[in-house]
């Protein structure tokens, strides 16, 4: 999945150790874990322990190798029921924060795609926005709305916006 373009980058880049000093003062109720440059997992929460199995984290240690080696900033990417933010800190000790939430039930009922793009529409994204950020076609972007609209079932961005707030 390409990153979301709209995100802002660090302004101040960070490592290994500044973010382990703030995973720290985190309590345990955050899904959070930090991997190291090599795609290892360094330090996690106990419910990101609880939420994720090893190979969970299997899984996502790819996941962070990949986003390693393409350099980029951000990503997010779906794993069970849960939406997962991959942040790269660049440093002297580079290190990905992974940041877990867990999907409302709605969500659910769309594919990772569609979610995607539910989610940017949500935010107040254009069709066309959302077509240069994800780098596909408007008409396909389009239709992934109006998929969303049917298995959601409501008729308009207003509705799908005050839906997935009270979701």
């Amino acid at each position: 999945m390409r990153a979301h373009k709209t995100l802002k980058k660090s302004a101040d880049p960070v490592g290994t150790e500044v973010a382990n000093d703030l995973f720290s003062m985190l309590d345990s109720s955050p899904s959070v874990a930090v991997f190291d440059a090599e795609a290892k997992l360094t330090s996690r929460t106990e419910r990101f322990r609880r939420d994720f199995s090893k190979r969970d984290v299997q899984k996502l240690a790819w996941s962070v190798s990949g986003l390693l080696r393409s350099k980029r900033d951000r990503e997010s990417l779906q794993l069970g029921n849960y939406r997962l933010v991959l942040q790269y800190l660049r440093g002297e000790e580079p290190c990905v924060l992974v940041s877990a939430f867990r999907l409302p039930d709605l969500y659910r009922r769309l594919s990772p795609r569609q979610q995607e793009i539910a989610q940017l529409a949500t935010e107040g994204a254009t069709s066309i926005e959302i077509a240069q950020i994800l780098d596909i076609s408007v008409h396909t972007v389009r239709q992934h709305i109006k998929e969303v609209y049917r298995r959601l079932e409501v008729g308009n961005r207003a509705e799908l916006v005050q839906i997935l707030a009270a979701s």
